[in-house]
Parts: structure tokens; sequence; C-alpha cells
């Protein structure tokens, strides 16, 4: 499991279009390079995938580098950049950055099913993208100043007993 991170953070160091000679024996055979040829980002996050079927982090950052429209071969099968993003929320339903990238797929007000079934807009995947602490932050402030609440496009007040109960889960 340690090679698919390891193969994951070397692609996170790369920028799209650039690549990694491969020098090893083994990243040779790995690859099927020769040595002195190099290795793409995307390759390195299929790479991961092949070590570790369930690295999430690989998954969402393997659909950065498709393009839309685009289906490449990830172990075997066919995959788009949606994909990528259903897969790392099927294996870490708290990554962040899936969502966000899936929501950034759908125009508003579209619809996509997850793997586990559900189905969520745009708005709704974006909705997943607000850490609990942020929202906790936001509704202490807007609970002790008024100020912000007045300040507000779209303030959300909630009952001191909202508040509490909130607080508590």
């Amino acid at each position: 499991v340690w090679y698919s991170y390891a193969w994951n953070n070397l692609g996170k160091t790369l920028e799209n279009g650039q690549s990694i000679q491969v020098n090893g024996e083994h990243e040779q055979r790995l690859f099927n390079k020769q040595q002195g040829e190099h290795v793409t980002e995307q390759e390195c996050y299929k790479k991961a995938l092949l070590f570790d079927a369930k690295n999430a982090p690989a998954w969402n950052n393997l659909g950065t580098t498709i393009q839309n429209g685009e289906s490449i071969p990830v172990n075997g099968e066919s995959m788009t950049k949606q994909d990528c993003f259903k897969n790392a929320i099927l294996f870490d339903a708290k990554n962040v950055k899936a969502y966000r990238n899936l929501s950034k797929t759908l125009a508003p007000g579209e619809s996509v099913t997850l793997l586990d079934g559900r189905e969520m807009t745009k708005e709704a995947l974006l909705a997943f993208t607000f850490p609990l602490r942020t929202i906790s932050c936001l509704l202490l402030t807007f609970r002790y100043s008024p100020q912000a609440v007045a300040a507000s496009p779209n303030p959300v007040i909630y009952s001191q007993t909202q508040l509490e109960q909130k607080g508590r889960s």
C-alpha cells in the first residue's frame, strides 16, 4: 500500500505536462519504459491505483489530469474525469476535494449519481466542500455578531435551541 501513496505523492510533485525520468530497473519494468524515458503525472496516479485501487487521493488527482469528454484506461477499465472523482468519494466519503472537483464537471442544477447510489446536484456536492469546523465558526460568528448577520447577503439565522443542538452534534 505504501507504494501506492509514494506514486501518488510523486505525481503531486509534477504539474500538468511535466514528467520525470525513470532510472531504476524496477520502475522501467512497471511502466514498460526504457532507461531515460519519462513518466507523466497521470502515469504516476495510474501506477498508484495499480498498487491500491482504493487510494482515494490518487483517484481524485487522476481525475484532475483528464480532459472533459476524455476517457483513459485505468486498471483495465475506461475512466472519465467524473468516474475518477466518484471513485475518490466512494473510497473516502469525506474527501472534500473530490466533491468540489466533481461539482466542477456539472452545470448548475445538473445532477450525478454517485457509486453508492446517492443522486446529487452540483449544489449538493458543493455543500460537502464546507468543512464542519468552518460551518461551526460561521454559526458562532452569526450568534455573537448581529452585524455579521446583517452584512451577510444570505444570512441563515438559527434559534438559540438550534445553535445549542448543532454545538452538540
